[in-house]
Order: C-alpha cells, then sequence, then structure tokens
C-alpha cells in the first residue's frame, strides 16, 4: 500500500477512505481494512479488480474511480448490489455490460468523459437513480430507456453529438443538453413530457430562435442559452413565470420581446454579446432584477424611455420621471464596452441600490457625479472611456469603495475623490497625471492608490 497512509474521515454513515493519487493497482485483502468503511476515494490509480474482502463489506455504498485508465469495470464491482453513488468518469470505457442492473440501489452515476455511444437496456433497471451524469461521451441520440427512470432528477448530456429529444415523459428537474448539435429548440409535444424541469442548460449548440414551445417550461427557474446563434425570443417566453435566472449572452439578439414584463421574479438577466443598439425598454418592468448584464453591444446611449410596457402589458406614457416605477433590486449593471457617449442622469433615479456599475470601454466625457440616488454604490469601474474631470463633488457617494479610471484623458488628480470617505481602492492608470493633491492624505481607508503609467 506504500508508505503513505490513507487518509480517514468520519462521515455520518461510516468511515471515508482516501485512496487517491497513490498509482495503486492492488488493494489490501484484509476484511479488516475495510470495517466500518462507506465511502472509498479510487480515483487517479491503476484499479483493474476488487478483493474479495471489500466487495462483501456491506457498509461500503460509495466508491469514485475516476481517472483509473479503465476500459471495463474492476472485476467484482457488479456484485456490490448495496453501492448508492459510483463514479467512473473521465476512464476509457466503450460501453457497459447488462449486469450494471445488478447495482439496484445507485442513486448517483457519474459516467463523464468515457467513450460511450450507447446504453444498455437494464439501465432503466436502476429505479432509484436520481442523478445520472453522461457528460462528454460519444452518444448521437438520448436513450429513450432514461425516460422509464421515474425517480431521475438531474440529468447531464453536456458534450456529446445530439440533435434532438425523445418524446417521452419525465420526471427531470435538471436537464444540461449543452455543447451538443441542436439546430432546433424542442418542439412542444417533446417538451410536454418535460413538464417539471426547473433547470435547463442549452449553452454551445446553434439554435436561431426561442419558439413558442417555451411556453410549456412554466416551472423553470434557470434559462441557460449562451453561445448560440439566436436572433429571435417569441413572446411565450412570457409564460414561463417562475424565471429567476435567464442567461442568453453570445447571440445575435437586437431587442426583447414586451411580454419580458410578465417575468415578476426574474432576478438574473445576462445579455452581453449580442447587438442591442438601445437599452431594452422592457427591462424597466423588471422589478426584481438584481444583476443585469448588457456589456458587448452596440448601445449608444443610456436614456429613459417616454414609454414603457406596464405588468399589464399595456404602453404607458411617462409623464413625470419622479414616477417612474423603480428597478429597487438591481444592485449589478454591467453596460461596459458598448458605444455609449452619455448617460441621462435621470437613469439613476429608478435603480437607487445599485452597488456595483461597470461602464468600462465606452466613450463617455462627462459622468454625472452629484447623484443623490447612488448612496449603495460600493464600485464604479469608468475604464477607457474619455474622461478629462469629473464633475459635481461625490458628496453622495458615501458607500463607494473602489472606483476605477484607467486609460482616460486625466491630466490632473480628481480632488472630488478626496472627499470619499470609505473609499479603499483608486485607479488611475495610463493617465496623464504629474501631481497627487496632500488632501490625498485624510483618506484613512485608503489602501490601493494605482497611477502607474502617468507622468
Amino acid at each position: 500500500m506504500g508508505n503513505n497512509p490513507p487518509l480517514l474521515s468520519k462521515p455520518i454513515d461510516g468511515i471515508k477512505l482516501d485512496l487517491s493519487q497513490k498509482s495503486l493497482q492492488h488493494l489490501n485483502e484484509e476484511a479488516k481494512y475495510y470495517h466500518q468503511v462507506s465511502s472509498i476515494n479510487l480515483s487517479d490509480n491503476e484499479i483493474t479488480s476488487l478483493p474479495k474482502s471489500l466487495i462483501q463489506c456491506a457498509t461500503i455504498n460509495e466508491l469514485d474511480f475516476t481517472r483509473n485508465s479503465l476500459s471495463s469495470l474492476p472485476y467484482g464491482l457488479l456484485q456490490m448490489a448495496q453501492l448508492r453513488s459510483l463514479s467512473l468518469s473521465d476512464n476509457c470505457l466503450t460501453d457497459l455490460p447488462e449486469k450494471i442492473a445488478n447495482l439496484k440501489h445507485l442513486q448517483h452515476l457519474d459516467l463523464e468523459a468515457n467513450q460511450l455511444k450507447e446504453l444498455p437496456p437494464s439501465l432503466k433497471k436502476l429505479n432509484y437513480l436520481n442523478s445520472l451524469n453522461l457528460s462528454r461521451n460519444r452518444l448521437t441520440s438520448i436513450p429513450v430507456n432514461t425516460s422509464v427512470l421515474s425517480n431521475l432528477i438531474e440529468l447531464n448530456l453536456s458534450g456529446n453529438s445530439l440533435t434532438m429529444l425523445p418524446e417521452c415523459k419525465s420526471n427531470l428537474k435538471i436537464l444540461n443538453i449543452s455543447h451538443n448539435d441542436f439546430e432546433k429548440f424542442p418542439s412542444r409535444k417533446t417538451l410536454t413530457g418535460l413538464k417539471a424541469l426547473k433547470e435547463l442548460s442549452f449553452t454551445s449548440n446553434q439554435l436561431k430562435e426561442v419558439p413558442e414551445s417555451i411556453a410549456i417550461l412554466t416551472n423553470l427557474t434557470i434559462l441557460d442559452l449562451r453561445t448560440n446563434n439566436i436572433e429571435r425570443i417569441d413572446q411565450c417566453i412570457g409564460e414561463c413565470i417562475n424565471l429567476k435566472r435567464l442567461l442568453l449572452s453570445r447571440n445575435k439578439l437586437k431587442n426583447l420581446p414586451k411580454q419580458f414584463n410578465k417575468l415578476t421574479q426574474l432576478e438574473v438577466l445576462e445579455l452581453k454579446d449580442n447587438q442591442f443598439t438601445n437599452f431594452p425598454r422592457v427591462v424597466f418592468t423588471l422589478f426584481s432584477l438584481q444583476n443585469l448584464d448588457l456589456s458587448n453591444n452596440n448601445i449608444s446611449g443610456m436614456t429613459i424611455p417616454s414609454c414603457y410596457y406596464s405588468t399589464s402589458g399595456h404602453l404607458s406614457q411617462i409623464t413625470n420621471f419622479k414616477k417612474l416605477p423603480k428597478l429597487m433590486q438591481l444592485k449589478v449593471l454591467n453596460i461596459s464596452s458598448n458605444r455609449i457617449f452619455a448617460i441621462d442622469a435621470r437613469f439613476f433615479l429608478i435603480t437607487p441600490s445599485l452597488a456595483e456599475l461597470d461602464i468600462n470601454n465606452n466613450k463617455i466625457s462627462n459622468f454625472p457625479c452629484t447623484l443623490p440616488t447612488l448612496k449603495q454604490l460600493k464600485i464604479l469601474k469608468l475604464d477607457r472611456n474619455n474622461l478629462s474631470f469629473l464633475s459635481g463633488n461625490f458628496e453622495n457617494f458615501l458607500s463607494l469603495k473602489e472606483i476605477s479610471l484607467n486609460g482616460n484623458l486625466f491630466t490632473e488628480f480628481p480632488t472630488q475623490l478626496t472627499n470619499l470617505p470609505n473609499i479603499d481602492e483608486i485607479r488611475l492608470i495610463s493617465n496623464m497625471i504629474s501631481t497627487i493633491p496632500n488632501s490625498i492624505k485624510k483618506l484613512s481607508n485608503l489602501k490601493e492608490l494605482n497611477l502607474s503609467d502617468n507622468k
């Protein structure tokens, strides 16, 4: 067994034995060695068979064979019917034997990063299985027999060569089909069997639209559609009223349907790396929104719209900006890497809870610094703009801890920054500043002042 003793710990249901990364080819055959052991980590070894003493140890319910260069299952493994968790990830398995059904108490089966092209029909007999990881294999179709696994809650099929979902009824709550070859979003008929889904990951496929079939998935809380070719989202997205996270970065979107206003529980909306030229008007009705990312688009201005879509779906005229519904929960706003020349100060009247504002890499020459509504702001990023001065005295930025003004046109240190009582980081890299005011000494909390690459 080598000179290094195994690492032992005692979880609630027994001893956990860590034998990982020991270049083992064989295991101890003494029965007493496995007394009261419930879990064995054998990852990063060269195990091809299991000793009889281990196989007959009824207390062991978890085995990890990750990275053992297995081309077939270790001898004796299929006799351990009591196993609840089995990891065989990062091996060289090309198939599974029919006798995998012997492991009838399995709840978690991890087969990630093998060379599987299909699964045995007997898999359907694993009635207790609730988590199945088949990511990074060579599957071209989804085994229909997984649909009869009534307790299966989480299925990971990412990184295969799938092009469609089968029509089947399932109790799945979490489905990951990212990094496949889907060109179309599943039809209504297909999704009808997946109504229980709460999390769906569809990243890195070839989708061009989100059609009306999305309306079937009313229980979704997380929808990840990043890195596709999506140009259109159907208005039926508004039926997904339980959505909390909607990730649409790296697509080809230019606008959002007005029915977004029904997503009243949405907390995170990612829209970076799309083709927006204007700030999406419907965002002003997402009152639960906490994090909004619109970076890397073609937005040229930040203005308050003259009207907006109310939650009832009607277009409401704005006559008094102070009465405009506020995004009280919005804490993080990223509008970096756009073409923004100016920001309407009134925009911040509806975002009083902002804690982090990223406007890096735009074309702003004047930033409104007298705003009374940004008292919660802690991080302000204004790198690579056209700023040569700061207007106002920053007296309302009482919570600001970090400000970044790198790559601008400052020739003098902005003295307003010395009015920030809680600031601890100031960055003014790559400007044209030659002197620092004495008033900088009164910033007792300042931990970092970076003025590199100035005069």
